[in-house]
């Protein structure tokens, strides 16, 4: 299931279209950017623009898991989230803990990537 740690997928998820799509997740990136936050930052800076107002249907967000979670080993549930903050209107990472990284790598994906704006809450 797991080689190296990686399932070698990605679930983008386009709010206004209403679809999910799954790519593919090079290995040559989970060498270079080892770790989720690494492979956030690197979605981050690759797929958004430098001038970009966070709250517009361009943000996107990023939800990356590194090689150990989901493992049978200490604190393997993190999982890292990254997105243009409304606060400051720059890079934001956040480390989580809890099921959601581990089940996510269980389902098959590495990260979910969340694209556009849904038409209702």
């Amino acid at each position: 299931m797991f080689r190296g740690g990686y399932t070698g997928k990605i679930l983008r998820i386009d709010l206004n279209q209403r679809k999910a799509a799954t790519g593919d997740y090079p290995e040559e990136l989970r060498r270079k950017y080892l770790g989720g936050r690494g492979v956030a930052a690197y979605f981050y800076y690759n797929e958004l623009p430098a001038v970009l107002d966070p709250l517009s249907p361009e943000n996107k967000i990023f939800f990356i898991t590194g090689p150990l979670t989901g493992m049978p080993v200490l604190a393997s549930t993190k999982m890292q989230l990254a997105t243009r903050s409304p606060d400051t209107g720059h890079y934001l990472c956040s480390n989580s803990s809890g099921n959601f990284g581990p089940y996510l790598k269980f389902a098959g994906y590495d990260g979910v990537i969340l694209e556009g704006r849904a038409s209702s809450p």
